[in-house]
Formats: C-alpha cells, structure tokens, sequence
C-alpha cells in the first residue's frame, strides 16, 4: 500500500478537489514534494481509523472532517459562483489562523540565497583628489 496523506486545506490536486481532512495517497506528481514541506498534506497520525463518505466513499482522519465534507458536497442545496467563492474564503480565513502553513519553509523553493554584488556597506566613491 502506498503512503497515504491528508489534505490541510482545499485545493486540486490531479484531477481530484480535495477538502481539509480527506485522505489521498499520492500519485507521483511533480509537486508531491512542495505540498509536503508547505504543508498543504500531512502524514495520517498512527492510530487514525478513516472514516468513508456514504455518498461517495471519501475517507477522512476524523469526524468533523467528514461532516465538513458532507456539507460542503452534499447538502443537497446548489450554491451560485459568488457564494462558493465566499465560503471558501471563509473557510481558507479559520484554516489560517488554526492550521497555517509553513510559509517558512517556501524559500527552499528558490536555491541558495546569491551574494550581493557592488560595493560593501559603509563605502563611498572616492574622487581621484581624495586618493
């Protein structure tokens, strides 16, 4: 069996739109590594028993997961765009400030930090009748 993962807040990822909780292993995307370290996805904790979506058989680490879930998809109810947008706003909002993510760790990202070039602090030109 494959490692298998959770999702820390909604986003795509292939072709599937995950929700905060829902448990994916991973399909060998190029991005897998960065959705790790950012903590977009975590290890499932040791003694978690999933728990299935009835209506489309999702897991998820926990209950209140599965309940967000269930109704984020299938309340029944059709929400337009502007207030899709705005729960999801909402929701990415609480998840900041209860789960953020490691922002901290984006600079791995780029490489090592180059050197400064041109003249040291604390320098000044010289003029030729100074010297």
């Amino acid at each position: 069996m494959a490692q298998q993962f959770y999702a820390r807040r909604p986003f795509g990822y292939d072709d599937l739109d995950l929700d905060v909780g829902q448990i994916i292993e991973l399909h060998g995307c190029v991005n897998d590594e960065k959705l790790i370290r950012l903590n977009y996805l975590c290890q499932i904790p040791a003694r978690t028993t999933p728990m299935p979506c009835r209506y489309c058989g999702e897991s998820f680490i926990g209950l209140q997961y599965l309940n967000g879930h269930g109704h984020k998809r299938h309340s029944g109810r059709e929400f337009t765009d502007i207030q899709k947008e705005d729960r999801l706003e909402e929701e990415l909002q609480t998840l900041e400030t209860s789960m953020p993510l490691h922002v901290d760790k984006a600079a791995a990202n780029y490489g090592p930090v180059p050197k400064k070039r041109g003249r040291p602090k604390g320098s000044r030109n010289r003029t030729h009748a100074e010297a």
